[in-house]
């Protein structure tokens, strides 16, 4: 059955197009999220040689530094905008305000859409859309569903992830895909936080 779903979803797939920001928009995300994770390395004196901005995106040196800034989120935002230490306009501090609705959690991704990807909660499914890549090209349609452990965040009128995905084997019983098509099909779909 597990061959014949994934023959089924593979033909019924279509290959995401705009399922991420444009190049403009991906700058600006890295920029104000940079300078958050800058700020809050700095003020926790986590990796005192690296710098985010100099040394780039790298997952395995800034995890200590992602968990800091989500577990302080709402504390540290309030602060890098009140000081305002990059000298960032009214427009790039909202953004960075905005970053107090994000969601760290479990999802599952149900399906890839042209524009977006599902990931469901346990009530909820949010579309989302990648920073630089489209999140089809990272995970397999054939993988799907597929569990992760991620944040995502409003960033402009999208919700996106901060970059960072942690997958989640699911080992279900059969009839399992099923079951969450079906809850999947009754969720409202949100579009932003």
């Amino acid at each position: 059955k597990k061959f014949i779903r994934n023959y089924v979803k593979s033909k019924s797939y279509v290959k995401q197009e705009k399922a991420c920001l444009n190049s403009e928009d991906a700058k600006l995300f890295y920029k104000i999220y940079y300078a958050v994770l800058e700020f809050t390395n700095v003020k926790f004196n986590i990796k005192p040689k690296y710098n985010v901005y100099k040394d780039g995106f790298n997952t395995t040196e800034l995890s200590l530094i992602t968990e800091a800034f989500w577990n302080n989120r709402n504390s540290l935002i309030d602060e890098f905008c009140l000081t305002n230490p990059y000298d960032f306009c009214d427009l790039e501090l909202e953004l960075v305000y905005e970053f107090k609705k994000s969601i760290r959690n479990v999802f599952i991704i149900i399906e890839f859409l042209k524009d977006y990807t599902a990931f469901m909660s346990f009530d909820k499914v949010y579309m989302v859309k990648g920073i630089n890549f489209n999140i089809d090209e990272i995970i397999d349609v054939s993988d799907l569903p597929v569990g992760i452990y991620v944040t995502i965040l409003p960033f402009k009128n999208y919700i996106v992830f901060d970059g960072v995905m942690l997958q989640i084997e699911i080992n279900a019983s059969y009839g399992f895909e099923d079951v969450l098509d079906d809850i999947y099909n009754n969720l409202d779909k949100y579009y932003n936080l």
